[in-house]
C-alpha cells in the first residue's frame, strides 16, 4: 500500500482586505483604508510595479511572479526576483498585501 501523496505547501501574496483598490488599466491606485487615522498616503502603481501588484492574486509565489515578469519586460528571472522581494517587503510593511501559506495547484 503506497501512502497518499503529500501536498506540497507554498507561500503566496494578496491584497490586504484594508486596501481599497482603482486599476484604470494604465495606473493601479492603492490605500490603506486601515491606515487613515495616520500618515496613510495612496500608492499610484504603474508599469512594472502596476503589473506586480496584479499579480499578488493569492495563487502564485514569487518565484512564479519573477518568472512571469522577467518573460514579460525581457529581463533576468534572478534579477527580478530580488527588486520583487524588496517591493513586496515594502508593501508589507504598509500593510497593502499580507502573506499566506496554501497548497501548491
Amino acid at each position: 500500500m503506497t501512502a497518499p501523496a503529500r501536498r506540497r505547501l507554498i507561500e503566496v501574496w494578496s491584497h490586504s482586505k484594508a486596501a481599497a483598490i482603482v486599476d484604470d488599466g494604465t495606473a493601479v491606485y492603492v490605500l490603506n483604508l486601515a491606515r487613515l487615522n495616520a500618515d496613510c498616503i495612496p500608492r499610484a502603481f504603474q508599469g512594472p510595479a502596476a503589473e506586480i501588484w496584479r499579480r499578488l492574486d493569492g495563487a502564485n509565489d514569487l518565484g512564479s511572479i519573477a518568472a512571469g515578469l522577467a518573460d514579460t519586460f525581457g529581463v533576468d528571472a534572478t534579477e527580478v526576483h530580488s527588486d520583487l522581494t524588496a517591493f513586496v517587503d515594502q508593501l508589507a510593511a504598509d500593510g497593502l498585501v499580507q502573506l499566506s501559506v496554501v497548497s501548491a495547484r
